[in-house]
């Protein structure tokens, strides 16, 4: 005697489904949906499943073997697209010629693509990187949520049961068994994909999830719809059925008018699948324009998904530091900062790295209050070996490349490599020509890319390509700092991008010096010592320390790292020679891709080295001359921070482009510099960036509302944003605003708003309530005129802009940390949790700048108010005072 099925008869796909049955499936489609949205929250935002990753990843990577590697693969390849469609075409052949209606025996191959093309779209949606290549065991590309193979596995193999189940089964034990398989089959190449560890356990759940949804949905409807309408007249042999025009006898469901009265409950239940199904498709078109930039701003800011960068270190917290087994002997010879040459073309690829043991160090040894606070590594190398990549996995990076017939150097923070070699190398390597971007005179740089990314072991390619510096074709003429010579350049900048919100450029007169300039200079009795400060003024207005050669000063070590701009020693002795000050000296490394210096004597470099000169007078400032390409960034900070002579009490960087669009290209890139810049931290290092000059739009109207600059924004780093700073005959500061000089007729603010990228970290939890950074940290003059002094090409103008608050506010704090360490106790390190905890306890210390605006672009953001704001920070610290407060470590 046949036994009762799950469906009810194991005829009942002659007849409607049963509204219990059908139910139950809307019910888990809609749970499967729900679970999938709520996966996906998890990887916007972080926290839930997706706080599991990276140890279950951790897990089936150390727990595999060959033989598992080979059997996945295997596996992987059953749950491929293809090999699912080719058994979804002959399932449905062979139901539909058995005479089951074309509809129901459609179903499998229906779900299946449906799923697919949702999971395609999810993966263009959400943008989520997949695992470090290192652990990958076959070659992946697209994203990484949800799992493709996860989601068409589900969606057929479940289906698939579910039609067998309707059609052919005749108990409910081979319905059950049926239904099993599927699941069991669906749940093996999920599983295979973690083995081969190139997707996260999220991905593969959240793929389950999808194709069940559509398995379950597409199939209630199919069965629903094709109800007496089996086409053909062949009977089931199997089952002896008869054909739809012949209804069976014994047909479980009555008469048709039994059918008829609960058409009304089945037709709702059918609504139901049908909203499962516009769930799904609304979820993804939900996150599809927050997504990208949610899943990329917590990767960038946290650099792993375990980190939440808002909650603060414990007090007494002890920063972890890993035991590591001494380095092999000829290790050391493949670690280095190779001289930079217009011959090689280098590319970056990140070794793989413990990010979040990285990040709490740096968290616990910069943060006042903990166990670890300033017990900072006194030798780069040693923090290097401690938490940047292992020996083995670099041995097995460098094996990797050479065999290729590439050169390749392993940077000093064991973080990432160079690899590098001639364009016909590359070539030979790629079995295509490199792409290639020529330069011009005016931006005298060569760009070549990857045709294609060859695989190296252990190593990721950050992307951004490789730049090399032309000098033969330079014009030598390139400026671009914030200044009334570049108000023609500035202003046509700014209304390309500007809203139509936007105010235009008005043309005020602009305001002067109303201190007392000092005598005995090259300004004195003449017009320019009206439209700027004197160093000495400055000074004074910031107490800080006069500019006198001293153990100190000869003693402190600054660097600055410049983009695609050189300098005239010419004009920084000429600068010191009209102020009075000795000049320091220019020490210069030139980055990949530089063969000798760079020609063009830009303004910016010249600012950035004249800034801070009268306030190191007689010392030495580090110069990184870094290509202007998208990479570059990388190389100089490694460079500054890796120095064989030592590194820096402190660094500038007046880099500033839209954060939101590097982040949206190069996320790679992005947590490459982050790594550099973080291990920085814990030797006690400090990075100062510039706000930028574009106001609280620096993407313009390419992005709605604010938007910030990469490097400024990045939690790592100083943001230093500008004011007008207005002088008494005393030259003590009478007031000091914003800087702004719209109404003077130059589209140039600071830089300030609240970051669509990087989260709040932190040491802003109690200054702000956005969940976003917000930036600047500090502020400091900025303004055009009377703004910085420059010396350029031999003659003296006023120049403004964040590239000389960065720099200056930076060498004010490097002496402070170098007086530390001169006097026996470590560096003073990143500074701004001190900063901010300071603030809270010493507001004083701290002058509140309580006026004016950066809105350029008319988006309504950023006005200066009492305490804390987006425009001025935490406002212009007392460097004097600051100093006597300094933490003890």
């Amino acid at each position: 005697m046949t036994g009762p099925t799950v469906f009810g008869d194991p005829l009942a796909a002659e007849a409607p489904p049963s509204r219990r049955v059908l139910i139950v499936m809307a019910v888990l489609a809609a749970a499967n949906v729900l679970l999938f949205m709520l996966i996906a929250e998890d990887v916007l935002n972080g926290g839930g499943l997706v706080s599991h990753d990276q140890a279950v990843l951790a897990w089936f990577v150390d727990h595999r073997t060959q033989g598992l590697i080979h059997a996945a693969k295997v596996v992987s390849t059953l749950g491929s697209f293809v090999s699912l469609a080719i058994m979804a075409g002959l399932l449905g052949g062979w139901l539909w010629r058995r005479g089951w209606h074309l509809g129901l025996a459609a179903a499998p191959l229906v779900s299946l693509v449906l799923a697919s093309l949702a999971s395609t779209t999810a993966k263009a949606i959400f943008g989520r990187a997949r695992p470090p290549v290192s652990v990958h065991a076959e070659h992946v590309s697209l994203k990484a949520f949800p799992s493709g193979h996860a989601t068409d596995t589900a969606a057929f193999f479940l289906s698939a049961a579910l039609v067998l189940a309707i059609t052919v089964a005749h108990r409910r034990s081979a319905q059950v068994a049926l239904i099993a398989t599927g699941i069991g089959l669906a749940a093996l190449v999920g599983l295979s994909r973690l083995v081969l560890g190139v997707h996260w356990l999220s991905d593969v759940v959240a793929g389950w999830a999808l194709g069940s949804a559509f398995a379950l949905a597409v199939v209630a409807i199919s069965w629903q719809l094709t109800t007496h309408h089996r086409v053909g007249t062949a009977k089931n042999e199997a089952l002896d059925l008869p054909t739809a025009h012949d209804p069976p006898d014994d047909c479980p469901h009555g008469s048709a008018s039994a059918v008829a009265s609960r058409s009304r409950p089945v037709k709702a239940t059918l609504g139901v699948l049908v909203l499962v199904v516009s769930l799904t498709t609304a979820s993804l078109a939900a996150c599809s324009s927050s997504g990208s930039s949610n899943s990329a701003r917590l990767s960038q800011s946290t650099l792993s998904k375990q980190i939440d960068p808002s909650i603060a270190p414990a007090p007494g917290a002890v920063a972890p530091v890993p035991v590591v087994s001494p380095d092999p002997p000829d290790l050391a010879s493949e670690i280095g900062l190779p001289s930079g040459s217009a011959d090689q073309i280098t590319f970056y690829f990140t070794l793989p790295t413990d990010d979040v043991t990285l990040v709490k160090a740096a968290e616990d040894m910069a943060t006042p209050g903990t166990g670890s606070y300033r017990h900072f590594f006194t030798n780069y190398a040693d923090a290097a070996r401690t938490y940047g990549a292992k020996a083995a996995d670099i041995e097995a990076a460098v094996k990797s490349v050479r065999a290729k017939g590439l050169s390749v150097t392993v940077d000093p923070s064991r973080t990432f490599v160079r690899v590098f070699g001639t364009a016909e190398q590359w070539q030979k390597v790629l079995g295509k020509p490199l792409t290639m971007q020529e330069g011009t005179p005016d931006a005298p740089f060569d760009v070549y890319d990857l045709p294609t990314v060859p695989r190296f072991d252990k190593l990721t390619y950050v992307g951004a390509g490789a730049t090399v510096y032309d000098a033969a074709i330079d014009a030598g003429n390139r400026q671009s700092g914030a200044s009334t010579a570049n108000a023609a350049a500035i202003n046509g900048r700014a209304r390309a991008s500007a809203n139509a919100g936007s105010a235009p450029p008005a043309s005020a007169p602009w305001p002067v010096n109303t201190g007392t300039p000092p005598a005995n200079t090259c300004l004195s009795g003449t017009s320019l010592a009206t439209t700027m400060y004197a160093p000495s003024q400055i000074a004074t207005a910031y107490d800080t320390r006069a500019l006198q050669e001293t153990a100190l000063t000869k003693a402190v070590r600054v660097s600055v790292i410049d983009l695609g701009g050189g300098f005239s020693d010419a004009d920084i002795q000429g600068a010191a020679r009209c102020f009075g000050y000795v000049a320091p000296t220019i020490e210069v490394q030139t980055g990949d891709g530089v063969s000798g210096n760079i020609r063009n004597n830009n303004d910016e470099t010249e600012l950035d080295l004249q800034t801070m000169a009268p306030y190191v007078p007689g010392g030495t400032i580090q110069l990184v001359e870094a290509t202007n390409g998208p990479a570059s960034l990388l190389d100089a900070t490694s460079r500054m921070l890796g120095d064989p002579a030592g590194f820096p009490d402190g660094g500038s960087i007046s880099y500033a482009q839209c954060a939101v669009q590097e982040s949206q290209g190069d996320l790679a890139l992005i947590h490459a510099v982050a790594r550099v810049i973080i291990l920085g931290i814990i030797v006690g290092s400090s990075v100062f960036v510039a706000a930028g000059d574009w106001g609280s739009t620096t993407c313009g109207n390419d992005v709605k509302g604010t938007s910030q600059s990469f490097a400024a924004s990045a939690p790592w780093a100083t943001a230093v944003g500008g004011t007008r700073l207005i002088l008494n005959a005393a030259n003590q500061r009478a007031d000091e605003l914003v800087w702004n000089d719209q109404a003077y007729g130059v589209a140039a603010a600071g830089g300030g708003g609240v970051s669509k990228v990087f989260q709040r970290p932190w040491y802003q939890n109690e200054v702000t309530t956005s969940k976003m950074r917000a930036v600047p940290d500090f502020a400091a003059l900025a303004d055009i005129t009377p703004g910085w002094p420059l010396m350029l090409n031999g003659q003296m103008q006023s120049i403004g802009g964040t590239s000389g608050s960065s720099p200056f506010a930076m060498a004010k704090l490097a002496l402070l940390s170098a007086s530390e360490r001169l006097a026996g106790r470590p560096r003073v390190g990143f500074v701004n949790p001190w900063f901010y905890q300071l603030y809270q306890q010493h507001p004083e210390l701290f002058y509140d700048v309580v006026s004016g605006n950066n809105d350029l672009n008319g988006v309504g953001c950023c006005t200066a108010a009492k305490g804390f704001d987006e425009a001025s920070g935490l406002g212009v610290p007392d460097f004097a005072e600051i100093a006597q407060h300094l933490p003890s470590p």
